[in-house]
Formats: C-alpha cells, structure tokens, sequence
C-alpha cells in the first residue's frame, strides 16, 4: 500500500531539527530549547492503554538510509533509521524495513538476536548479494558522529558489529559515501564530514569480508560529505558525484570520479548540475543504460531543493558523458495519493534507492522547511 504523506504539527513552536552540517550546535539547541518542550504528566491510578499494533508501514522521516537489495534471490528496498517528527518532536529512528517490489508492501525486517545497530540519521549504507553495510552516523545520544561499522547478514537475518578497538575501522562521520563494488565483492566508503564541523574528510576505505583497509591513491576527489555513489557495471567501477565542499557560501561539489580498487580517475562531463544530499543509482529502464539523479539541493546552506531529475549517459569509450535535464514528470511512477506540493511527483528531500530487473525506482520520505518550521514526509513513491 502506498503511504501518503503525514503532516505536521502546526502548533509545535520549539523544536529542533538535527543538521547535517552543524550538529555541534544542535546539541546546544536541544539544550536550550529543551525547556520548551512540554512534558506529558504521569495520570496516577489510570490503567495503562493496551499496546498498539505495530506499524505497517515506516513512519514519516528524513536523513534515512536506502539501499536496493543487490541480490537476485530478492526485488526490493532495504531502510534504515532517520529522523521522524511523527510524534510532534524530532527524534531519531533505529527501525528497519524491506519494501519488496513484487508485493508492493512494507514489511520490517525480523532480526535474529539482540545485537544491532542503534538508533541513527545520516549514516552510510549499502547492500551486496550476501550482506548489507551501516557505517557511522548520528546516533541519538547527540554525542557527535560515530564510529561503528553493522553488517547485516541476509542469510540469517542477524546483524553482527565491527569491533573496533581490535580491528582497524574508519574515523567517526556521518554522510559519507558508501557503495557495493560488484567488480571486487567490497564496499567503498569515500569522505564524509567528522566530530567537527568543520571537518570535511577525503579518505578511501574498502571493507571486505568484513575487514576495513584505507587506501591511499594517487588522485582522489576533494574533501566532502553528502557525494551521492552508484556502481556502473558497464566499466566495472563505483561512481561518485557531487557533495558538499564547505560551509557559508561554498558551492556544492559538481565533478564526476570512478573508482577502480586503486585509484581514482575524474570523469569529463558536459552540462549537468552541482548538487549535495542526492540520491543516484545505475538505471537500467532505458536504453542505453544511464545514471539517474534525483533530489539534494542546489544551494545547501540554504536548502534550496533540486527541483529537477537528472541522467548521465556515458559515451562508447566510458571514459566521459553528457548529462541531460528532465522534469520530475517525466518519470513513470505509481502512488495513491496525489503530491500537491510544488514538482510532483518527488517529495522534497526524499531518498531513492533502486533495485531488480525490470529496474524500480523506490522513493520514500524526505523533509520540507515552511514558515512553521520543517516536517517529514512519509509519501511513498515507485517509478518504473
């Protein structure tokens, strides 16, 4: 079933959203603003209300993570976590969910165990044949970026942690760009932003078979986080665009690179955009073949919304390509309840994550800043 979109609390006037950017100063914030947060008083002698069945679909949310399964044995969608204000405050989730495109429904994922990831928004994640990957983070303890590496067993259904203390991971950050190569069975994570807000990480990891190398190339994109990754499987490389470059009126990153288990080579383009928190995957629903770029913003410290879907064909050497713009119309898509707001179909901020063949394109939530304030939308959306 189709979710439409839940709306938000129009009379919450003290809140706060966790920013991707600055969550130094959010912890502040909470702090300040926590006093205005009304707080629900105990009725003594009442009997406690019978639990309530669990959801059946994923609650509405932004800055979640997406991943197409990766598998043949499966035609879906994995979500994790985010940030909800379905309950009239901002908080952080830490469910997980597979939508499976042959049923065209929700289900949340049982997991086998007590072991499993917290609760987490702008983390990294991405799925493989076998296992999928959750890096880093913000958790919800306002403590700063983490440090933790979840694998996801898809055979048992069971998550298993990095224990880092004893084997070497990855510094702690959130929004870095995390991909399966399918050409080497490993999962690239490239960048992201650290404790520090000023911090803009340029580092190449590789995890395989559980087990996290740096690599140190000899070219490499600059320093970002919020970079939008896909693997091509024409020329057997993870591909990374965009990202955010630095703070106050630093541009949103606009160059292309392909990564080859040693190095990074720069992709020439011609046209194309310059965005931060998109989504992008390999989209197989056309011929040829093509990168697909939707949502993220044009002007991060702003929030200006890409309002536009984007595709990136490669040329026959697949060495360069040509971008071409598309309205958000021109999408094929199925959902129940009409989006009226401005550049339907696509929710402001939602996540894409595609998977199968015949190839779908999944989009679920994302968040919109108003005159009251920003809320979370729950609207789900399937694109051929």
């Amino acid at each position: 079933m189709l979710t439409p979109p839940l709306p938000c609390s129009v009379s919450l006037r003290c809140f706060v959203r966790s920013s991707p950017v600055a969550f130094g100063i959010s912890v502040v914030a909470v702090l300040a603003l926590g006093l205005c947060i009304a707080q629900p008083v105990e009725a003594k002698g009442r009997p406690n209300p019978p639990p309530s069945d669990p959801p059946s679909d994923p609650v509405a949310r932004a800055w979640h993570a997406m991943s197409g399964d990766g598998s043949v044995d499966q035609h879906g969608v994995y979500l994790y976590g985010g940030t909800t204000d379905a309950t009239g405050d901002w908080r952080i989730l830490d469910d997980f969910w597979f939508y499976d495109l042959n049923t065209l429904a929700w289900r949340t994922v049982k997991v086998s165990g007590k072991t499993r990831p917290g609760a987490k928004q702008h983390a990294s994640f991405a799925c493989g044949p076998n296992e999928c990957v959750l890096a880093h983070g913000w958790p919800s303890n306002f403590k700063g970026a983490g440090t933790d590496t979840w694998r996801y067993s898809k055979a048992t259904s069971s998550w298993s942690g990095l224990n880092c203390s004893v084997s070497f991971c990855p510094g702690p950050r959130i929004m870095a760009s995390l991909e399966y190569d399918s050409a080497r069975a490993s999962f690239v994570l490239f960048g992201g932003q650290g404790r520090r807000a000023a911090d803009f990480l340029g580092d190449t990891y590789a995890l395989t078979a559980g087990v996290w190398t740096q690599h140190f190339p000899k070219h490499s994109p600059s320093p970002r986080f919020a970079a939008a990754t896909a693997f091509v499987p024409t020329i057997n490389k993870v591909v990374l665009f965009g990202g955010q470059l630095g703070y106050s009126e630093t541009p949103n990153a606009c160059d292309m690179w392909a990564w080859d288990g040693n190095d990074w080579q720069e992709i020439p383009q011609t046209g194309g955009p310059c965005l931060a928190a998109h989504s992008m995957t390999w989209d197989t629903g056309t011929s040829p073949p093509r990168l697909l770029v939707t949502g993220g913003y044009t002007r991060w410290n702003y929030m200006e919304r890409n309002p536009d879907v984007w595709t990136f064909t490669f040329d026959a050497n697949g060495k360069s390509g040509t971008w071409a713009k598309h309205a958000p119309t021109s999408l094929s898509c199925h959902y129940a309840t009409p989006y009226i707001g401005n550049g339907a179909p696509l929710y402001p901020g939602s996540k894409m994550a595609a998977d199968g063949n015949p190839n779908k394109k999944v989009f679920f939530g994302g968040e919109e800043n108003l005159a009251n304030g920003a809320f979370a939308y729950a609207g789900l959306i399937v694109c051929d």
